[in-house]
């Protein structure tokens, strides 16, 4: 239930730099959002999720470079 809830606290935590509860609420998001009904809305939440899960394995992926 409540993609888009799950959506907004997923960025919120990922602003705040909590990579983890980013990804958990991502998840549930994801899920959530398999119930929406075909159309407008549907669609621009789901490219708001897979645009926040872009930005995280972006982040991720950035961890190795510390040492540079």
């Amino acid at each position: 239930l409540y993609p888009s809830l799950h959506l907004n606290l997923a960025a919120d935590y990922d602003r705040l730099g909590h990579r983890e509860a980013a990804r958990l609420h991502l998840r549930r998001a994801r899920t959530a959002a398999e119930s929406l009904a075909p159309g407008r809305y549907g669609a621009g939440v789901r490219a708001s999720i897979d645009r926040l899960e872009l930005r995280l394995d972006g982040l991720d992926g950035l961890d190795g470079l510390d040492g540079l």
